[in-house]
């Protein structure tokens, strides 16, 4: 009787961990994915990553001997993929759309989008757009995506003013 209500027992757990083991097992797949994507396409463009990000459905590098920032973002089952010539430009910026909200609590900010933008020192250029996060097309709240884009603004920034002192 005791070796039923174990061997019962061992199964129950088995059941219940077995869906936390196959999540996470998918969850590193996707991450290992997302981010052979980006090294391929670095190597694509000979570059070679030295950092990187990955979320949500982007994932960005830097190649610090080469001065390029590449950016893979996947919607829809398309990857757009941008590269990023920092020789080229002048300055990063983070552009953060957000609009106010008034509640029961008082004023509400709420982020629509969070971009980087840089400026080619070209002025006949188009200023080269990063899309981090878009309420449109990502989840309706942000996991992280606002302290991404803060810190690779200042990582760009901080890769150019070293290109300016060389």
């Amino acid at each position: 009787m005791d070796l039923g209500v174990t061997l019962t027992g061992v199964i129950i757990v088995l059941l219940c961990i077995i869906p936390f083991v196959i999540m996470s097992q998918n969850s590193k797949r996707k991450k290992q994915k997302k981010l052979q994507n980006l090294f391929d396409f670095a190597a694509k463009n000979q570059g070679n990553i030295t950092q990187y990000d990955l979320w949500h459905k982007s994932s960005i590098g830097l190649d610090e001997t080469n001065n390029t920032i590449f950016f893979v973002r996947t919607l829809q089952d398309k990857a757009i993929t941008q590269v990023v010539k920092l020789e080229d430009i002048q300055k990063c910026q983070l552009i953060n759309t957000s609009r106010a909200l008034n509640d029961q609590d008082g004023h509400l900010k709420v982020i629509d989008k969070l971009e980087l933008a840089f400026t080619p020192r070209d002025k006949q250029q188009a200023v080269i757009v990063l899309e981090f996060f878009k309420v449109d097309s990502d989840s309706l709240t942000l996991t992280g995506e606002l302290q991404l884009a803060e810190k690779w603004t200042n990582l760009a920034n901080a890769q150019l003013n070293a290109l300016v002192q060389n």
